[in-house]
């Protein structure tokens, strides 16, 4: 089973690093930096779900905004956020807007950012990650 990724980052070096580690896990992905290509591409590559980069502009969170335009134009489509910071509103806001997850771009934990992807992929929701650096100072 090959999971179909399409992944909408301001710039694609992350998507890009993690592509080979990705494909060993049975994930597929593409990353595109422009949100006008997004419907084609969905459509092209039969993606399964989208992982949208949160954090485009201070003031506006794109990927929020953007997602319920598709939800408009793509019905049902799984959406997974992923942000260089952590911060509780934002997390709160994607859920509110219809992501189905969250996951901290800086993880150096491959697992998690996979296993929000298949929990996302098999239908359940993943806002568990949390910062690292705040996990182990609050132990």
């Amino acid at each position: 089973m090959l999971i179909r990724t399409l992944w909408l980052c301001k710039n694609n070096m992350f998507a890009t690093s993690v592509s080979p580690l990705m494909r060993s896990y049975g994930i597929s992905t593409v990353a595109i930096t422009d949100p006008e290509k997004v419907y084609p591409y969905f459509q092209a590559i039969e993606a399964d779900l989208i992982i949208i980069d949160a954090n485009w502009d201070k003031d506006d969170h794109l990927g929020i905004t953007f997602l319920a335009d598709l939800h408009q134009r793509i019905p049902g489509i799984k959406a997974i956020f992923v942000t260089t910071t952590l911060q509780n509103k934002l997390c709160k806001k994607l859920e509110e807007a219809g992501a189905k997850g969250y996951f901290y771009r800086n993880s150096r934990n491959i697992e998690n950012i996979v296993h929000c992807i298949r929990q996302v992929y098999n239908g359940e929701v993943c806002f568990g990650e949390t910062d690292p650096a705040l996990t182990e100072a609050a132990i």
